[in-house]
């Protein structure tokens, strides 16, 4: 097999991925942000609990 028969089985391989990708992008584009609000958030609560609960601890 030739360089370029591979290279063609390839693209077609992964045809379509492109418009998958910006499809489920587009579908998370409320969801991805607020997990990551989310996130943050509950990291910033749970560091200001912990500094409530151990105050002598570095």
């Amino acid at each position: 097999m030739s360089g370029s028969a591979s290279a063609t089985r390839l693209r077609h391989g992964l045809a379509g991925t492109g418009e998958l990708a910006r499809l489920a992008f587009r579908r998370d584009i409320v969801t991805l942000p607020a997990c990551c609000v989310g996130i943050a958030a509950l990291l910033a609560i749970t560091a200001r609990d912990l500094k409530l609960l151990y105050p002598h601890a570095v």
